[in-house]
């Protein structure tokens, strides 16, 4: 069979392994799927984003604008699978991505986050009937809810993908409003917590550590738990130079 016929076929199946393998052998990795878009979106529209990930690094490109003006990384954000959107986002995207995309990407994942998953599909489907959720937890990807209405399927992880996006593109918004995304989602593992707390850990400086310290005397008990979750990412894959940052760390866990 042809590399081509063969590639389809894998990543219609979510053969990882056999795509790598076809796209190390030769097979172009923007070859049209089965809808004739780019295999790139039928890895997207599958929430698979182990192919995503094997088709980008082969060169797929995930910034192609597709017939309806969109491109596999703006159908990846409406999934709103963190991971598959992680997976796809590519090296140095800031510099990689015109201003007016990354406004885009960003525009939409708001939206989708301050509209609501479930809302948002009923705006854009027109269905009234309840939506099925199920609970995602997957241990090399997405522990989220998904919600499927009107023949349409979304994970609730678009504040987690804003959040990394604006990482990603070097937007700071203050702390309490990205702690904002992170409180819906307490539960043990899930994206969005954990997005919120990861990143805000990255930061560094007076002020992120001055809103950081408010936090120790919160009312609310969620507040002072995403806090010691914040410490935890700080200092889990600290570098050496950053060693005086561990010390203002445990002197503060401390006291």
């Amino acid at each position: 069979m042809h590399l081509a016929n063969r590639l389809v076929s894998a990543v219609t199946a979510g053969d990882t392994d056999t795509a790598r393998t076809l796209l190390e052998q030769g097979a172009v990795p923007d070859t049209s799927g089965p809808e004739g878009l780019p295999l790139l979106c039928t890895a997207v529209a599958r929430f698979d984003h182990l192919t995503a990930e094997v088709l980008v690094d082969g060169g797929a490109d995930q910034d192609r604008e597709l017939p309806d003006g969109g491109t596999p990384l703006l159908r990846a954000v409406d999934t709103g699978s963190p991971t598959l959107v992680s997976m796809m986002l590519g090296n140095e995207p800031r510099l990689r991505l015109p201003e007016a995309s990354r406004r885009e990407l960003l525009d939409l994942a708001r939206n989708w986050h301050e509209t609501g998953a479930v809302e948002e599909l009923r705006r854009r489907t027109g269905a009234t009937e309840p939506a099925v959720k199920r609970r995602v937890d997957d241990p090399h990807g997405d522990v989220i809810n998904e919600f499927s209405l009107g023949g349409h399927t979304v994970r609730d992880g678009h504040g987690a993908i804003l959040t990394h996006l604006e990482w990603a593109f070097g937007v700071f918004p203050p702390l309490d409003e990205v702690m904002a995304r992170a409180i819906p989602h307490t539960r043990e593992g899930d994206s969005n917590w954990f997005a919120a707390a990861y990143y805000v850990g990255q930061r560094r400086g007076p002020r992120i550590w001055s809103e950081l310290t408010s936090l120790r005397q919160h009312p609310e008990p969620v507040h002072r738990r995403f806090l010691a979750q914040v410490i935890w990412h700080r200092n889990l894959l600290t570098q050496v130079d950053r060693a005086p940052d561990i010390a203002q760390d445990a002197d503060f866990l401390a006291s």
